[in-house]
């Protein structure tokens, strides 16, 4: 199956709810997905989550592995167990909570030594 979010590409589908795995890992901002050819194209992001620009476009990156596309049903939830799609999720989720908040400033004895100079 081939899905994609860009009406100019093929496999073009506009409210396609579906989840995305490469390699057994949900995937967010995924653009493209080939499952035959074994090829996604995501978001390309920096080590702060922010997404990349390339000129007046947003960069993406294409990544290779085993692809599976769940479009609209949660049959592989039952086929996983609810409990392991749950881990796998939350994983996901602490993964993008981490991104985001390692851009915050830290606070060193050093800065602190700074601030009150």
């Amino acid at each position: 199956m081939r899905l994609s979010s860009d009406p100019r590409f093929p496999g073009y589908r506009p409210s396609a709810a579906a989840y995305v795995f490469l390699n057994g890992e949900l995937l967010g901002d995924c653009v493209h997905a080939d499952e035959e050819a074994g090829v996604v194209t995501v978001y390309e992001r920096d080590r702060f989550g922010n997404i990349l620009l390339d000129g007046d476009f947003v960069a993406v990156k294409e990544l290779r592995g085993q692809v599976r596309i769940h479009v609209g049903d949660w049959s592989y939830v039952k086929s996983m167990g609810f409990d392991r799609w749950l881990r796998n999720r939350r994983a996901l989720a602490h993964h993008e909570f981490m991104v985001r908040i390692a851009r915050l400033p830290r606070c060193t004895s050093e800065a602190k030594a700074g601030a009150a100079a």
